[in-house]
């Protein structure tokens, strides 16, 4: 897997729609749950996605995107090109995903989404696109592309024909709800390996390299750092999750991190580099400085009794840098 770092954004996005695939990719109101699109109407989607993640990162201006981009892809997408714009980055290439297996919803009721997993045009991994229509007059939209983990495996799902059941939030019969899965695995990422949550997560290569970022910055910064703190907050309400074949649960969700260091007074200064410079104006930073990051996580949550939960894929991003 290509590494997640913590000090660069990924980016991602999309624009406008046409009628035909409007009318394809909402389906209109039922009285019975029933898969939320079919295996032509996802595809539709897709190449919308597509069209539009070329006209956004063609001119990386998220205004591009019309109505096919949302959620944490837009946000990220928006502080990834206003830090290539002032660092006089040339756009990239949009990427494509192929080879797609679709996980698919039935519901009556929105927010309604589905999952595309495929080989990405931009990525050595497989990704996990994130599909959401907030009502029944907005198109799917691309909420987050997530890369696959190392030794991950996509847990599997019925049919595209049938469709998988959403799983609520707080639901039972889980090792742990949703939101708690979300939540203890955001503790992990703040205290590390030593917090009491650990042993219901199965080892990830993503928390892995958050906290040995966390070690390098605290040694290279020794002397001029007087602490570095990093907290990780789960988002409840940004919860979209589907039954799995094996009675457990797909969940994916967004974390916050907030990463603030505050300098020794007097002692030097900290000048950022790369793409974490595009995010500020400053050139240094001599007492402190907070940078907010964006991590969307996929997690595979058991039935009760059935393991321990498994980071399947993520997506990180800074999104914001300020100081002083």
């Amino acid at each position: 897997m290509r590494a997640v770092a913590v000090l660069t954004a990924a980016v991602l996005v999309v624009s406008g729609c046409t009628a035909e695939a409007d009318r394809m990719a909402v389906p209109r109101p039922d009285p019975d749950p029933h898969p939320v699109v079919t295996e032509a109407q996802a595809e539709a989607v897709l190449a919308e996605v597509d069209r539009a993640l070329a006209a956004g990162i063609g001119k990386q201006d998220v205004k591009k995107f019309g109505p096919r981009v949302t959620g944490p892809y837009r946000t990220i997408a928006k502080a990834r090109f206003l830090a290539e714009k002032r660092r006089k980055t040339k756009a990239g290439k949009a990427p494509v995903v192929s080879d797609v297996r679709w996980m698919v919803t039935r519901q009556k009721e929105w927010p309604r989404f589905f999952f595309a997993a495929g080989k990405s045009s931009a990525a050595e991994v497989p990704v996990l696109r994130v599909m959401l229509s907030e009502g029944a007059r907005e198109p799917y939209a691309l909420w987050s592309e997530l890369s696959m983990v190392p030794g991950a495996t996509m847990p599997t799902t019925v049919p595209v024909t049938v469709g998988a059941d959403p799983v609520p939030a707080d639901a039972e019969g889980l090792l742990m709800t949703p939101t708690s899965a979300l939540a203890k695995y955001a503790k992990v990422l703040t205290v590390g390996p030593n917090a009491k949550e650990a042993d219901f997560f199965g080892a990830d290569e993503f928390r892995g390299q958050i906290a040995e970022r966390l070690i390098d910055d605290r040694k290279a910064l020794k002397s001029v750092v007087k602490k570095i703190t990093d907290r990780h907050v789960a988002d409840p309400k940004s919860i979209l999750a589907l039954r799995t074949s094996d009675g457990g649960a797909l969940v994916v969700g967004v974390i916050e991190q907030t990463y603030v260091i505050t300098l020794k007074t007097d002692a030097g200064k900290i000048t950022p580099h790369g793409s974490f410079a595009g995010l500020t104006t400053r050139t240094s930073f001599t007492k402190k400085l907070t940078r907010t990051s964006l991590e969307v996580v996929a997690l595979s949550v058991p039935k009760t009794g059935g393991g321990v939960v498994r980071l399947i894929a993520a997506q990180k991003a800074d999104v914001k840098l300020v100081g002083s």
